[in-house]
């Protein structure tokens, strides 16, 4: 009996040596095939829909759609002539402001301006009479001139005359009677003259008047233009602020928003009140989708875009982004970049306002070779037996060269890989492993480990 129980203990002895030379690693891996599969490289972002060309992204990142069409002047609405979806065209009349006070206005400045051109009459009829007195000097002063210079001729002949009888008298040739006759001849003519230069300096000083009158009447022509000037540019004014009584469409399209209604008074500030909003078309829309900074090197102009909307969770649309705009927008130190994306909606099935979920796709092939990306994060646990109670439990740490481990003989086996694309759930293998084979990509439970030297 005593060799018996030496036997069995041998030969425990001798199954638990070789339980250890040939034990497995004991742990219950979770595994992937390495397959061959389509794989898209995409980034993510969202977007509001608009119509084409009516957005704008304000800096908090909302984004206003449509063409905003506001009032220029303050009054009360007397008349809406469109609603929600009303189609207009380029110049149509959207609404009215009660326009009674601006024509009131307007007959003001008109009235100004009728009295500022007969003003101007009245000044240019003075010049034209201040020219003719001037002319009328002139005449006279030129006649005053050659009259004297009559007179001068005179009484130079009278002086003559006067010397002439002196010496006549002296030598008794000629009676004193005649040599009187003659001084007095000489002294009227002298007298005369001196009479006609004072009338010359006279209309000397009523040409110089004159002149200062055709000045100051054509002064007064120059302000009464003036002034006409200031009262058409006032009329003018006055008449575009009546015209903006009418509110008129800018753009030929629809009116998706009416934020105005009769009886209203509307006051025009700094700001204009935005009274409707109207997009050119619903045909076609754009979409200004946030980019966060690290993604927008991936964006290019051209690049397929692809997204949902919630009204239509099961159909996929389709754009290309149109532009990419410097313009940072930062949102709690969030830096973003608007995209802009365009839509084709022929059934307008999209409406303004909607969310998009796009995706931005970077690089797309129909079959690559993949594993998922919790291969690359995997790594075994350490001999030395510590371990994780997760039950999916994934050791991850940097690694300079691509790798994974798989089961060889129930034992873990790292193999070195070289990839290529990779999306957030798979990766491209283009060397280290086969279709066929499996990854590990974490654990799921340890087996407990059995003493080989306990009783069965």
């Amino acid at each position: 009996m005593k060799k018996w129980f030496v036997l069995v203990i041998l030969i425990l002895v001798v199954l638990g040596f070789w339980f250890y030379l040939h034990r497995k690693d004991g742990v219950n891996y979770q595994t992937a095939k390495v397959k061959d599969g389509p794989l898209v490289v995409k980034v993510e972002a969202t977007g509001v829909l608009d119509p084409v060309g009516n957005t704008t992204v304000n800096s908090d990142g909302t984004v206003t759609g449509g063409i905003t069409v506001g009032a220029q002047v303050t009054g009360l609405i007397s008349n809406v002539y469109v609603g929600f979806n009303s189609h207009v065209k380029k110049g149509e009349l959207l609404a009215l402001i009660d326009p009674r006070t601006y024509q009131e206005i307007v007959n003001q400045d008109e009235a100004s301006l009728a009295s500022a051109e007969a003003n101007l009459a009245v000044s240019q009829t003075n010049v034209e009479n201040a020219k003719a007195l001037y002319e009328q000097d002139l005449a006279n002063q030129n006649s005053l001139i050659a009259q004297e210079k009559k007179d001068q001729a005179t009484m130079d002949n009278n002086k003559i005359n006067y010397h002439r009888e002196i010496i006549l008298v002296k030598e008794k040739y000629d009676s004193r009677q005649n040599l009187d006759n003659s001084l007095y001849a000489y002294l009227a003519s002298k007298a005369q003259v001196e009479s006609d230069q004072a009338l010359i300096r006279q209309g000397e000083a009523k040409l110089t008047s004159a002149k200062i009158q055709i000045q100051t009447a054509l002064k007064q022509v120059q302000l009464q233009r003036a002034v006409i000037l200031q009262a058409k540019a006032r009329l003018a004014q006055d008449q575009a602020n009546l015209n903006y009584c009418k509110i008129v469409s800018p753009v030929n399209g629809i009116v998706i928003a009416v934020n105005t209604a009769v009886g209203q008074t509307v006051v025009s500030s700094f700001q204009s009140p935005d009274l409707f909003v109207i997009a050119k078309s619903l045909k076609s829309m754009q979409i200004d989708a946030l980019v966060d900074e690290a993604d927008i090197a991936q964006i290019h102009k051209g690049q397929r875009v692809e997204f949902h909307v919630d009204a239509y969770p099961n159909q996929l649309f389709i754009g290309k982004v149109y532009q990419i705009r410097k313009n940072p927008i930062v949102q709690s130190t969030v830096v973003n970049y608007d995209v802009i994306v365009y839509v084709k909606n022929p059934g307008e099935k999209l409406l303004p306002g909607m969310t998009a979920d796009t995706n931005f796709i970077v690089a797309q092939k129909k079959s690559v070779l993949e594993i998922p990306n919790r291969a690359l994060l995997f790594t075994p646990p350490s001999p030395s037996g510590s371990s994780n109670s997760s039950p999916f439990y994934i050791a991850s740490q940097k690694k300079t060269v691509p790798h994974v481990w798989i089961l060889e003989n129930g034992k873990s086996v790292r193999r070195n890989l070289k990839t290529g694309l990779a999306n957030s759930s798979y990766t491209q293998v283009l060397s280290g492993v086969k279709p066929g084979e499996e990854v590990i990509i974490g654990i799921k439970s340890a087996k407990k480990q059995r003493n080989p030297f306990t009783t069965f």
